[in-house]
This record gives structure tokens, C-alpha cells and sequence, in this order.
């Protein structure tokens, strides 16, 4: 018997009440089990940052690896994959089967709260590191969950935030990384909480259905947040395939008395759920009886997963400004000063408590004193868990309390201080010229200070670039006349459209604090020989390769990233649309050793040049396709968004 057969053998043998259970969670973490036909339970476990199992507290020990956010500043799917290793690994050690990670949010303003799990503002970014983050985890036969499906972009109001989006935004910024990702077919999907267009996400037939399992051919499973389950006939219509956590409030044996009221129709529904879990207990291995589950979860602290963790701490660390005191000489150095808050009390990720209070005025004259004795001050500052967190936004882009006029001051008492910035997106830094170095470090987890410690004293270059422009003020971001939106009438506009990050400080001509794409080296790169070998046709079946070479011309070994460009295709703004100069649509990491050239090449197909046309006809929504245009495309190799080395054209037939 084929395994297909045995899932509809299985079906046919359930009951209308087993199915409607099987549909909803046991408990927290578990899905309803039927014993007597071997249906075991699967289990799920959080999260982005590391492998909690089912404990909140004091559980088995894990990996703690840096946030999203700084995993998306490496640039390297290559490392990510290798992190999505150590998860998946885990996710077996705790005796689970689906990792609910990654979040896949785009970070539309710096003050979203969440923006710490994400991997930045662009979608391309976004979906290619979320796709080697699946690929690494699934190796080990556990699942992971793409998440939030989809616009989960801010925290306030999140269960009840009406957020408008437009169909082509909704496409080609929102939808684009969770369409990219279904490459690395992950076994589960998770609905966001908020409403986009009307409609929760739970409940949305147009996300779900239409978008997600049709036109995609996504085959797995979609699960709601916890607690986000928002109606027994609606969720279940619209393709919510399993409500958690357990016990069931919409699903269970609300869903029964819904399919005996005819108001849920068993065959063409409920069955469809219930096969769609069926197929993920079989790839799960849990509809086999000769599998064995571990009845505990196991510790892992394994010295290789430590060492992929601080690779990828120290390789998502970007070095903002440096003025050659950086990297430190401790052999050079008598008196080395650290100070400030995030350094006595680390921040390691987007949770957690800080309990220091810089206001006081007696800690911030011992800073200054101390700073004035020392030779060299590293003084690290931030964010941390109270001012960056699910559940909240932030309010500005300032660092919190009296934290900039601390840096100013220390500043002033000593020349030679490097600032350490940590936080999840932008901050502001009125006080940008004043120190010889600037090194933002994000959330790095376990490996916190000896990523930072490799990177400060020169054991590693810095590599890491900006997943998020960084602006001068709030008010330059496209996001700031519609972020967080009305939270009296829970309705949100995304007003900026498909300008959301850098494209909008593009289209706009704003020139930002810090650009996206942008990161220093202690070594210099020269990139040049830009060619373009082929052609793009418009039917997907020929590729463009744009190659480089990139020489190491500094003193150290390092790595830089070649970013590619393209700019829109012209029929957008004859329809009137708006468009950004340029976006991103390819990038490679490369390390070369001092001296030494190496060739990058960068492969472009059909979707580097394609946009979502509303008016056109069509295609697989009422209100639009896909579409590519032909002609000739010009192509931006950068080290940023905005350092651009070479221009080269593209055509595509």
C-alpha cells in the first residue's frame, strides 16, 4: 500500500469527532492523537532564536543562536543553511517534529518590535536567507514553519489591526518571501493575527486558498498562531488546517456541532484539513508503528554547534565607521575601558530582562570617570528585552533613557571610544561624528561577546551588511505617516505601497544615516570586469549570469558581498504606478585572502524583472498577474543600496 493510500484509509476509518480533534492541539505544544489507529501526536516547538522544547524555563540545554536580524546581515545563505542544521538537529533532541521558525516578516518600520526575529526590509533578502534556513532545518526529518503568513509587521493591536494593503504591494513586498521559500518546501505554514484587507488571516480564503495552496501548490500544513484561531467556520473554509494550542476553543467539538449543522461540509473541507495533517504525521514519521519517539528531551551543547553559532554572531556584525582605531592591539594597549549598559548587562537576544538604569546619575559620572582614565573606551549601548519585544513597538528612534547624551559624554572624555550599538533595526545617532568607530552589533545569542571580541581585536574582519536602512530621522521613512496606524479604530494604511525600506530613500532622493546593503571592512576590495553572458527570456527558460572580480587590495583577509540592482521596467510608470530606482534582486558573499582576486557570478532569471500588473488580465487573481516585460534592463553592481561600482545591461526576449 502506497503511502497516499494509507492516509485515505485512515481517513475513511475516522470519526466526524476524531477528525474535528485531530485538527486542534492537545495541550500547548502537541496535536490530538487517536490511539486507536496508531495517529500519534506531533510535536512542535519554538522558536527563531533557538530550540526551547517544551519547557518555558529551565528546560534542556540549547544552541542560542543570533536573532534574525543579524543572521540576515551575513549575506551568507551558505552559513544560514549551516544554522538551520544545528536547529533541525535540535528539534530531534527535544523530541519534537515541527521548529516554528523562521519568521518571515518584513521589517517595514525600525519600530517594530518584532523586527529583531526577521531578516530585514527586502523581500528578496528575506526569502532567500528564510529558504536556506528551512533547507538546513528539514535535513534532520523535522519540519519548519514559515512565518507569520502573512503582513505580521508590527505588534500594536496585532489580534485586531485592520492593515489595507494593496494587491501589488501585497505581492511583491509581503507575499514574495513565502513565495521564494516554498523552494525549500517546508512541511508547515503558520497565519499571522492581524486582519489584511478585512480579514484575518486565519480566515482569509484569499490568502489561504487562493494564494497560498492553489496558485503556490503549497502541500503542507497551515496552523494558526496560538491563539489566533478566530472562527470555527470561517478558519476551517478558508484552509486553517489545525488550531493550536490545545484544548480546541474553535475547533474539536465546536467544529463537530459546525459540520452536523451543515455549515462545515465534511467531504470537501474537513477531510482536506485533516489529509493535510495526516500527510505531515506521515512525513513526521509518526504514522509509523515500527518508528520509535524518544520519550525525553536531550540536552545538546555540542563544541561544533557552539563554533557555527559564533561564525555566524561575528558574521553578521557590521562595522559602521572606523577611522583606523579599530581592530584593537591589546599588546599596544594599558588601560582598555568597557562601559555602558549592554556591556554590564548583555543583551543577547529579543527576550530577557535588563535591569540597569543608565539614568542614574551616579553610574553615569563613574562612566565618564572611568573613561577618562582608560586609553581606550569600548562603550556598548542599546536596545534590549524592555524596549524591543514582541507584544510592543517602539516609539522612536531613539536609544532609550539618557543613552545618547551618555555616549556624547564619553565621547568628550575620550577621544579614542568605539560605540557598540546593539539593536533588532535603525537607531538614531546624532552623535555619529563624533567617535572613530561605530560597530553595530545586533542580538548575537550565546556567542554574544566573542563574536563581538573576534571582530573587535581583529580575528575576524567584519563582513556583516545592513539588512535595514538606518535614516538620519524618523520622519524620512516611508513608514512614518502610516506605522503603527489608527489603534482606536484598529485600522492600519500601508500607505508608502512597494517603497518600503531603501527604495523609498531612493524614490524619494533622501539620503539616509546609514544605507541598506552598506557594511565596512578592515581589509579594501576593488570590484571590477563586470560582464553579462546571456539573455533573460520571458517564458523562464534561459538565465542572465552577471560576473565580477573582486581583489582583496587591504591587508587583511575578508569577505564582501556584490549586490545586484535592476531598475523597473518602464510600462510601471507609464501606467502611472509608483516604482523604486532600483531593488534588489541577487547578491554573493566572497571571501578573498589579501592580495588575491576571485570571480563572483550572479544569476538572473525571469522574476528579477517581474511586477505585479492589477489591471492585467489573466492570471490566477481577479485583480491581476504576474508579469515581465522585454527589452533592455540596467543592472547596479554595489557594495550597498547606494555604492554602486558598475552599471550593466540586461536584456530580456
Amino acid at each position: 500500500m502506497s503511502q497516499e493510500d494509507r492516509i485515505e484509509a485512515l481517513l475513511r476509518a475516522l470519526t466526524l469527532e476524531e477528525k474535528c480533534f485531530l485538527v486542534a492541539g492537545k495541550n500547548m505544544w502537541e496535536t490530538c492523537d487517536v490511539d486507536r489507529l496508531g495517529i500519534r501526536s506531533l510535536k512542535t516547538t519554538d522558536g527563531p532564536a533557538g530550540v526551547r522544547g517544551a519547557t518555558w524555563i529551565d528546560g534542556t540545554h540549547t544552541t542560542f543562536i543570533p536573532c534574525g536580524i543579524s543572521l540576515a546581515a551575513t549575506f551568507d545563505p551558505a552559513l544560514i543553511e549551516r544554522v538551520g542544521d544545528i536547529l533541525g538537529a535540535e528539534t530531534r533532541s527535544k523530541n519534537s517534529n515541527v521548529l516554528l521558525a523562521p519568521t518571515m516578516n518584513i521589517s517595514r518600520s525600525p519600530l517594530g518590535g518584532r523586527n529583531f526575529e526577521n531578516f530585514g526590509e527586502d523581500p528578496y533578502l528575506s526569502g532567500i536567507m528564510a529558504t536556506s534556513y528551512i533547507k538546513g532545518v528539514q535535513k534532520h526529518g523535522v519540519g519548519a514553519c514559515m512565518k507569520h503568513y502573512v503582513a505580521n509587521d508590527m505588534e500594536t493591536r496585532r489580534f485586531n489591526m485592520n492593515q489595507q494593503i494593496d494587491e501589488r504591494t501585497l505581492r511583491e513586498i509581503y507575499l514574495k518571501p513565502f513565495q521564494m521559500t516554498l523552494a525549500a518546501q517546508p512541511w508547515t505554514a503558520m497565519a499571522a493575527y492581524p486582519k489584511i484587507n478585512g480579514h484575518h488571516a486565519d480566515c482569509s480564503t484569499f490568502l489561504l486558498q487562493d494564494i497560498l495552496k492553489k496558485e503556490w501548490g503549497f502541500d503542507g500544513l497551515v496552523m494558526s498562531d496560538w491563539g489566533g484561531t478566530n472562527d470555527t467556520v470561517e478558519s476551517i473554509l478558508a484552509g486553517t488546517d489545525l488550531e493550536m494550542p490545545g484544548p480546541p476553543i474553535r475547533y474539536g467539538k465546536a467544529l463537530v456541532e459546525a459540520v452536523k449543522a451543515g455549515k462545515v461540509s465534511e467531504k470537501d473541507h474537513l477531510n482536506a484539513s485533516v489529509m493535510r495533517l495526516l500527510r505531515l504525521l506521515e512525513r513526521a514519521g509518526l504514522l509509523d508503528p515500527e518508528r520509535k519517539q524518544a520519550d525525553q528531551e536531550l540536552d545538546s551543547d555540542l563544541p561544533e554547534f557552539r563554533q557555527t553559532a559564533r561564525e555566524a554572531a561575528s558574521g553578521g556584525i557590521v562595522l559602521l565607521k572606523n577611522s583606523g582605531i579599530l581592530p584593537l592591539m591589546p599588546q599596544k594597549i594599558k588601560k582598555l575601558a568597557i562601559i555602558g549598559p549592554n556591556a554590564k548587562t548583555p543583551t543577547t537576544g529579543g527576550t530577557g530582562s535588563a535591569a540597569l538604569r543608565i539614568d542614574e546619575q551616579a553610574l553615569f559620572d563613574e562612566a565618564v570617570a572611568v573613561a577618562t582614565e582608560a586609553e581606550i573606551v569600548v562603550l556598548v549601548v542599546g536596545h534590549n528585552n524592555d524596549t524591543e519585544k514582541e507584544g510592543i513597538d517602539r516609539t522612536s528612534l531613539s536609544l532609550p533613557r539618557r543613552t545618547n547624551e551618555l555616549v556624547e559624554a564619553i565621547c568628550r572624555a575620550n577621544a579614542n571610544t568605539v560605540v557598540v550599538t546593539q539593536s533588532a533595526s535603525a537607531i538614531a545617532m546624532p552623535w555619529a561624528g563624533a567617535p572613530p568607530a561605530i560597530v553595530h552589533a545586533w542580538y548575537q545569542g550565546q556567542e554574544n561577546g566573542n563574536a563581538l571580541a573576534d571582530v573587535l581585536l581583529g580575528h575576524v574582519s567584519p563582513s556583516g551588511k545592513l539588512p535595514v536602512t538606518f535614516p538620519s530621522r524618523l520622519e524620512d521613512h516611508g513608514s512614518h505617516s502610516w506605522f503603527p496606524g489608527d489603534a482606536e479604530r484598529d485600522y492600519a494604511e500601508y500607505g508608502e505601497g512597494v517603497l518600503v525600506g531603501y527604495r523609498w530613500f531612493d524614490a524619494k532622493n533622501i539620503q539616509p544615516l546609514w544605507t541598506f546593503g552598506f557594511g565596512l571592512s578592515y581589509t579594501a576590495f576593488r570590484v571590477t570586469d563586470a560582464k553579462v553572458s546571456g539573455t533573460i527570456n520571458l517564458d523562464g527558460s534561459a538565465k542572465a549570469i552577471i560576473s565580477a572580480t573582486v581583489t582583496n587590495t587591504g591587508a587583511h583577509d575578508g569577505a564582501e558581498v556584490v549586490q545586484v540592482y535592476v531598475a523597473p521596467s518602464p510600462v510601471i510608470a507609464q501606467k502611472g504606478r509608483d516604482a523604486p530606482p532600483r531593488s534588489l534582486v541577487g547578491f554573493y558573499k566572497v571571501f578573498v585572502r589579501k592580495g588575491k582576486s576571485e570571480l563572483v557570478r550572479i544569476s538572473l532569471d525571469v522574476s528579477a524583472v517581474s511586477w505585479f500588473d492589477v489591471e492585467a488580465k489573466g492570471g490566477p487573481s481577479s485583480s491581476g498577474r504576474w508579469r515581465a516585460d522585454d527589452g533592455k534592463y540596467k543592472c547596479f553592481l554595489g557594495t550597498s543600496s547606494r555604492d554602486i561600482v558598475a552599471e550593466v545591461e540586461v536584456v530580456v526576449e
